[in-house]
């Protein structure tokens, strides 16, 4: 176990006492897990679906955090791309922090739901589902930096810019090096200027193999539509790297990868354990 997940279970055994919760605070090294599920619903049915995973599953997901198996659950409407021939309108994210409970076993899922909707089984439960959505697929992905990425805030960020990248077996280094060294500290400046929540630079860890489209994303969190669009003034270079050849650093990341897709979602609904902040000591 890992030191966040030691921490994780200390806050949640405070809860469980009545105790004062705390603020937990991650290990610089200490990764975290990001299920990511993506959904079609049928035009018309879109109400009906969010109904149902706020009644349904919702809760259940607070049963599963309160127990320490996961950080948070939350469900998303892809804003963009968007259409008939989209090939997916909704996104459930569920973080972990510790791999090995990122395949929950269906014995142990089903107790769960028997706990919490005793008028019925997993089983019903799943089938319910299935005439609302389809799923197209499944991903998970481990956080390699991140910057004010935090659970259980009261003003959660409504909106995720979601951007996928493919990046060459050769290039790996040099990217995460930009990413961390020069784009991280421009949205430091963006956070610290109010004009974005966080940053998340997440690797693809399933699954994998050269055919698949991307490997890397990154995350970026804003509180209102607003502030998506707004994006930032081109004098934060000289601000946050003064001196360096901007263009240079630009191409260079390009070179190092390519922007398969960029999309984004909507927070629809959420449960997160409560006051963790995730970030740098």
């Amino acid at each position: 176990m890992n030191h966040f997940s030691t921490r994780l279970w200390t806050f949640v055994i405070l809860c469980t006492l009545g105790l004062p919760a705390m603020t937990i605070t991650a290990q610089d090294d200490a990764s975290m897990f990001m299920q990511v599920d993506y959904l079609k619903v049928r035009t018309g049915e879109e109400n009906e679906f969010e109904v149902y995973q706020s009644r349904y599953w919702k809760p259940i997901q607070a049963q599963r955090i309160m127990s320490g198996e996961i950080l948070s659950w939350k469900l998303y409407r892809v804003q963009f791309p968007s259409g008939e021939n989209s090939e997916y309108n909704y996104v459930i994210m569920t973080t972990f922090s510790d791999f090995g409970t990122v395949d929950i076993e269906h014995d142990l899922l089903s107790d769960i739901v028997e706990r919490v909707h005793p008028d019925m089984t997993y089983s019903d439960l799943v089938s319910k589902g299935r005439d609302l959505r389809t799923l197209v697929k499944s991903e998970v992905f481990r956080t390699e930096d991140h910057l004010n990425f935090q659970f259980g805030a009261n003003d959660p960020p409504q909106f995720l810019s979601m951007d996928y990248m493919k990046v060459k077996p050769s290039h790996e280094a040099q990217y995460v090096k930009l990413e961390k060294e020069i784009w991280k500290e421009i949205h430091r400046h963006r956070i610290a200027e109010k004009e974005m929540d966080s940053w998340v630079l997440y690797f693809l860890q399933f699954p994998g193999g050269t055919t698949y489209p991307y490997n890397y994303a990154t995350a970026n969190y804003f509180k209102d539509w607003e502030s998506v669009v707004n994006g930032w003034p081109e004098e934060y270079w000289e601000i946050v790297h003064p001196g360096a050849d901007h263009d240079a650093l630009v191409n260079m990341t390009l070179e190092t990868r390519e922007l398969v897709s960029s999309q984004i979602w909507r927070l629809v609904d959420h449960e997160e354990i409560k006051a963790v902040l995730y970030r740098e000591d």
